[in-house]
């Protein structure tokens, strides 16, 4: 009796030179492969979980590659576009893909995008419901505010500026009695 997933194999016995053939069946489920995402702030890597659900006496090889899937806000220039190769070996259950991100100064919505996997060798299953994932990059930029044309008018006590802001930024200003804010 073993636990791992093998290929059929076949046997020969031979009492008092009768030759017998028999063949070993394999009860043992195939091994399936899945992905989880992660998040990282911008400049990091982001980690990618791969996990085969149980033992396999062969080498398994998958494949993965980065895309911007459906519902993905990340751009190719958000994080570095990547493809390769895991292979698991016998007693091997997890391998961890990182994918880099590039920072920018940008103050932005945190994005996304994914990882799919798919298998490459012979008797390789991959879960289609978890075979692509998603990696977050969070935003670690802070809007910033322009203040422009300060001139100050001693005389009428007005110091007339412009203050400029990221669309979808909100600016509110306290006003002092005895102060008007004009818009």
């Amino acid at each position: 009796m073993d636990y791992a997933y093998v290929n059929e194999a076949a046997f020969i016995i031979s009492p008092y030179n009768n030759i017998s053939l028999g063949t070993i069946l394999n009860d043992d489920a195939a091994p399936v492969f899945s992905i989880q995402g992660g998040s990282v702030s911008e400049g990091g890597s982001v980690a990618f979980k791969v996990t085969r659900s149980s033992d396999a006496q062969d080498d398994q090889t998958i494949s993965y590659k980065t895309i911007i899937g459906t519902g993905d806000t990340a751009s190719q220039i958000d994080f570095t576009d990547s493809q390769g190769a895991l292979v698991f070996s016998a007693g091997e259950y997890e391998k961890t893909i990182l994918i880099q991100t590039v920072a920018d100064y940008n103050f932005e919505d945190n994005e996304t995008f994914s990882v799919s996997i798919s298998g490459i060798s012979s008797g390789v299953q991959v879960d289609q419901s978890a075979a692509t994932a998603s990696g977050v990059i969070i935003n670690d930029d802070r809007p910033s505010l322009t203040v422009t044309g300060v001139d100050v008018n001693e005389a009428s006590d007005i110091a007339p500026f412009l203050v400029s802001a990221p669309v979808g930024f909100t600016i509110s200003l306290d006003v002092e009695q005895g102060m008007g804010v004009g818009y």
